[in-house]
């Protein structure tokens, strides 16, 4: 159930973008604007507030420019080779063309990039509250997001890695790239494939389905795997934690120096032999020497962990400061008696303060 909440938080921050995305086309330009379509038009020498740049076929946009104040500048077809600054709330709209290598992008103070097709060459950053739509096109150059940034990346294909750092946060429901690294950033994925996903210093991932490479988490990071397969190595080191509640895998699970992990479910086992007076709060398991801790994640998927203390082939393994913990959460016919016993409780509290 909580699982669901939390995809359904993810969702809700897609629309939201989405709408502000409309809001931003819907706006009614300054009555000074100036629209610009290169290549027939003369190139500005600086633009106004609500001043816009049409970009299309057979133009080479080889001028940098500003976007000051609610610019915004489309991109229908043609290439630049240009630098290219957005602040306070400008939009970079590109539907086909090229951003070429020698081209640069930055994005400030609310500032949007928009993207739904043609091919990003270029190194791209965002700060301050700034947002990336990918919803289509190629993006062959790294993505850099800081500062409170936000992307959402909903399709595409993605030949480079994406960054998040500074509180920034990292949003894909759709889409393939190489890898994606958090350093004190926020990282979500579903229906997300990735050859490496990796949490540092102070980092957080969420995913919750796709296929995924290796896994890693260290430096006080935390990675929380919801669903999803992972086909590599699970690593967590140096006061990190791994909060298990489902997916599937194909290679062990690495808890190495002064890392822990967690395993939310039910049913838990080892050897065969049931685990006793198991809660809410997790309770550490120190059994090693090959045993198998057995059970059902939380997502309803069955699991076994190889309770090693180090390295056995593709196997699990536990070294000496690890931490294994496991957590029992409630059945869902529990849950269901719990809201029917409570709910009485709760109708009656309201009629008597009422």
């Amino acid at each position: 159930m909580y699982i669901q909440e939390e995809k359904d938080k993810m969702k809700r921050l897609y629309t939201l973008a989405l709408c502000a995305f409309c809001a931003l086309l819907c706006a009614t330009n300054p009555t000074n604007a100036t629209i610009y379509n290169l290549p027939n038009d003369v190139y500005p020498v600086s633009l106004n507030d609500g001043d816009i740049i049409n970009l299309n076929n057979g133009a080479l946009l080889s001028v940098g420019f500003i976007a000051s104040t609610n610019n915004t500048f489309n991109m229908y077809g043609g290439a630049t080779n240009a630098s290219m600054y957005f602040f306070e709330n400008s939009t970079a709209n590109i539907y086909q063309g090229q951003l070429l290598h020698s081209s640069y992008m930055r994005f400030y103070d609310q500032a949007v990039l928009n993207m739904n097709g043609g091919s990003l060459n270029t190194p791209f950053e965002f700060h301050d509250n700034t947002t990336f739509n990918l919803n289509g096109g190629t993006l062959n150059s790294n993505l850099s997001l800081a500062d409170t940034s936000t992307a959402y990346i909903n399709g595409g294909v993605i030949d480079a890695w994406l960054h998040a750092s500074s509180n920034a946060t990292l949003n894909v429901t759709d889409g393939t790239s190489s890898d994606a690294i958090s350093n004190e950033g926020l990282l979500n994925f579903e229906n997300a494939n990735f050859l490496s996903i990796r949490s540092n210093t102070n980092g957080t991932s969420n995913i919750f389905s796709g296929i995924i490479g290796s896994l890693n988490t260290d430096h006080t990071s935390t990675t929380n795997l919801y669903g999803g397969h992972i086909t590599g190595f699970i690593s967590i080191r140096s006061n990190s934690t791994l909060n298990l509640h489902g997916g599937t895998r194909n290679r062990g699970i690495n808890g190495l120096n002064n890392s822990t992990v967690n395993v939310h479910g039910t049913n838990f086992t080892i050897d065969g032999i049931p685990l006793i007076n198991l809660s809410d709060t997790p309770t550490i398991i120190t059994q090693r020497g090959g045993s198998i801790l057995a059970g059902t994640y939380a997502d309803g998927s069955n699991f076994t962990i190889n309770l090693n203390s180090s390295v056995n082939g593709f196997e699990d393994y536990f070294v000496n400061t690890a931490t294994l913990t496991v957590t029992l959460i409630p059945e869902p016919t529990t849950l269901i008696l719990l809201t029917l016993t409570t709910l009485p409780l709760l109708t009656r509290r309201k009629h008597t303060t009422s």
